[in-house]
Formats: C-alpha cells, structure tokens, sequence
C-alpha cells in the first residue's frame, strides 16, 4: 500500500482499484488494517495517517442520491 500513487491513497476504496489481491485484503482485515462497509474498505485513523491515506467520507455515509 506504500507503493500506491499518491492521488489513489483515499478511503474508503475497492480492493481492485487499489491492486489488492484476495489474499492481501484477508490478510489486512485480519490484523485489523481496513474493515469492509457496503462493499468499500476503510482503515482506522492511526493507519490512515501512518500511510498518508486521505479520508474523502466517512465510509458508513451514504452517497448523495442513494
């Protein structure tokens, strides 16, 4: 995740967009890195800052327009 651009670093996010295999994503959610809500993943603040992730919503928030 270190590697992604920098324009890519936003929460939440799909696993296929960020490049994050099935194994990779189990992985994270096990250790507790990122968390799935509605089909997207966030991670925890602490690991947000430490990655230079940018939170665009909250990702329990819904869209305008759902």
């Amino acid at each position: 995740m270190r590697t992604l651009d920098h324009e890519m670093r936003k929460v939440p996010f799909r696993r296929e967009d960020v490049g994050l295999s099935l194994e990779d994503i189990a992985l994270l959610e096990s250790n507790g890195v990122v968390f799935l809500v509605e089909n997207e993943y966030s991670m925890p603040e602490i690991y947000r800052h430490g990655l230079n992730f940018k939170a665009t919503r909250l990702p329990w928030s819904r869209r305008s327009g759902e």
